[in-house]
């Protein structure tokens, strides 16, 4: 009894101490807040402290946070390197147009100094704080070029078009996951909000590679990182133009599909058939083959239910044949998950 109990108090404690790191991290950065919340219901769905369910939510747990740092830090790198291109192209265009216009050539001239020296900066907190602290100026200065010049005007406007294009390219490159080159957790979020507000039905895929851990333990993650690239490549071959293909995190991925329930199963025969197999993969220093298979689910959405909602089915039907004794089968009943 006196074992029982401390084990219970562990897990409760494990189990603040992980809730914690998630607000944490949805306080760091609030934009991929929603990546956690798997790792909240992860602690949630664990009932008894046994200890399988221990090192299953264990591992989990080890899994969110690490793609979510790798995430997190994917997103802060291209927003500052967005955010440099901007300012140094506002810093050329003041440049220019002091050069052109001497009534204001020492106010652009000084202007253009400071967004250079703010490029400069290391991160964009910084970034931030330095135009933050010349925004007066800045504002000072972009009135008077409104009034000076109609020219300049349209200048400036031109390089807004150019600016408000080198946002959207930062936004797609935030939602592709690096390693892939397939939507990342962000970029499916989106898909599956956008399909939702559509109001038409879809079906969702989940694959969960089998034994994926071990070619990393065994062969590294270099080996590792060119089997998920190999499969994430042949997983694209076989979707259509209305599909929409996406790393998960790890080893899991999806595919979003206007097919309905019949349709969705020819197509996983299709990716058992075309996309399971033998892959000849690079470990840095010569190749091996290995036998790659995946468990996977479906789930499709009834109309009404939240996107984690869907996502906890299909992931159930995947778990559900990922534990089965012949994990290749693929009976409807298998990887189906009613409504």
């Amino acid at each position: 009894m006196v074992v029982d109990e401390l084990v219970g108090a562990a897990l409760k404690r494990y189990r603040s101490a992980v809730v914690a790191i998630c607000k944490a991290c949805t306080r760091a950065v609030p934009i991929l807040g929603p990546d956690v919340q798997n790792t909240l219901q992860a602690i949630d769905s664990i009932g008894s402290p046994d200890l399988p369910s221990i090192e299953r939510m264990g591992s989990e747990v080890e899994t969110q946070l690490e793609d979510w740092g790798d995430r997190a830090a994917q997103y802060h790198q291209t927003n500052t390197e967005a955010v440099k291109e901007i300012l140094v192209a506002v810093a050329r265009m003041a440049g220019t147009i002091g050069e052109t216009d001497q009534r204001y050539a020492d106010q652009l001239g000084d202007l253009s100094h400071r967004l250079l020296a703010a490029a400069q900066l290391a991160n964009l907190v910084d970034i931030r704080e330095c135009v933050t602290r010349n925004a007066t100026a800045l504002s000072e200065t972009a009135t008077a070029l409104m009034k000076s010049s109609q020219d300049s005007v349209a200048g400036l406007r031109a390089e807004v078009v150019r600016y408000e294009t080198l946002l959207r390219e930062s936004e797609r490159r935030s939602c592709l996951d690096s390693l892939t080159g397939l939507q990342n957790r962000r970029g499916i979020e989106r898909e599956l909000q956008s399909r939702i507000q559509e109001r038409k039905r879809f079906c969702i895929l989940i694959l969960d590679l089998n034994g994926f851990k071990k070619v990393n333990d065994t062969h590294g993650h270099v080996a590792g990182d060119d089997l998920l690239k190999q499969f994430a490549g042949e997983l694209n071959t076989q979707c259509e133009a209305t599909d929409f293909a996406g790393r998960l995190g790890g080893d899991e991925f999806i595919v979003i599909s206007n097919r309905d329930l019949e349709d969705t199963g020819a197509f996983l025969n299709r990716i058992r058939s075309w996309v399971f197999g033998d892959y000849k993969i690079n470990k840095g220093q010569g190749f091996l083959t290995a036998h790659l298979t995946a468990a996977a689910g479906i789930a499709e959405w009834d109309g009404q239910e939240s996107i984690p909602s869907l996502l906890s089915r299909a992931d159930q039907a995947m778990y559900r044949e990922k534990t089965s004794s012949d994990p290749n089968n693929g009976a409807r009943q298998r990887y189906f998950v009613p409504a």
